[in-house]
């Protein structure tokens, strides 16, 4: 559930709402039991499972929260404050104070709403996410790797074995043991690159192209590997062949197949995947 923290201002404008999810987002869908009753009625009656979207490096200024921890935000090396529109600030997750705060939400809200699986968005190595920032006790410039581990390594130790955390960016070898399951960008990264079509005249049409391997599909069975097969809307539907060659999951965005080709292409690798799960599946 990506969107549910999503809300409008008194004033009309739109906001996404980041870092502290709690009453208030509760509130817009009528109230805690609410929420988790509409949850539980897809899970235990239909045995749909839905993750809650958590992001433990965005903090939104309209929370009071906001206030106590605004000297934590990033900071570039020129001193300018890592932000996303007017609203979202960057926090810095190599800081001891919002690690532990941002560790804190996940267990309140698997209490709250029993959950299973939660969601750890970009927490894995993003350079934007380096902090500048003497102030904050870490080296300068704060070191990814170092934080990624500090942060999903304690996230996995303190929840139960039975929620699944995933996230966005596949973790670094090292780091991988800590997460389920994680988001590739591969189909949206390299295809424009990979994809031989007719963009280029002398290439051929789009069915014949070299084949994107995703490595750490095969390197780490054990993870879960979704794809967001975006390529579509600016390329071709052609990069969907890939996602079932390497096996993978299709995450969302299905708004993008447009063409008949691809849509029935898609139906048809889910059938075939759904008929032969053992070779299709994780480890787990």
């Amino acid at each position: 559930m990506w969107a549910w923290a999503n809300r409008f201002l008194p004033d009309g404008r739109f906001t996404q709402k980041w870092g502290n999810y709690s009453q208030c987002e509760y509130d817009d869908y009528g109230g805690l039991d609410n929420f988790k009753a509409a949850l539980h009625e897809f899970m235990d009656k239909k045995g749909v499972y839905s993750s809650i979207y958590l992001h433990p490096t965005l903090l939104s200024n309209i929370y009071p929260q906001f206030e106590k921890y605004k000297d934590l935000v990033s900071r570039k090396e020129n001193g300018d404050t890592l932000n996303i529109g007017n609203h979202s600030f960057r926090m810095c997750h190599a800081n001891d104070e919002w690690r532990e705060y941002a560790l804190s939400m996940y267990p309140r809200l698997y209490s709250e709403l029993q959950a299973p699986i939660l969601y750890v968005d970009e927490f894995s190595l993003r350079v934007e996410n380096r902090c500048y920032d003497k102030n904050h006790g870490h080296e300068v410039p704060s070191n990814l790797l170092k934080t990624d581990r500090n942060f999903i390594s304690r996230l996995k130790d303190m929840m139960p074995e039975e929620v699944i955390l995933y996230g966005e960016y596949a973790a670094v070898d090292v780091n991988a043991r800590y997460i389920d399951c994680n988001i590739s960008y591969s189909i949206i990264d390299t295809v424009v690159d990979m994809i031989e079509t007719a963009w280029h005249a002398s290439d051929g049409d789009d069915r014949m192209s070299r084949v994107i391997t995703d490595m750490y599909r095969f390197a780490f069975p054990k993870i879960v590997q979704l794809v967001l097969p975006m390529a579509m809307r600016n390329l071709s539907w052609h990069p969907q062949k890939f996602i079932f060659f390497n096996g993978e999951a299709i995450y969302d965005s299905f708004w993008d197949i447009e063409e008949s080709a691809g849509h029935d292409f898609t139906c048809k690798a889910y059938g075939l995947k759904k008929k032969y799960a053992d070779c299709f599946s994780s480890d787990y």
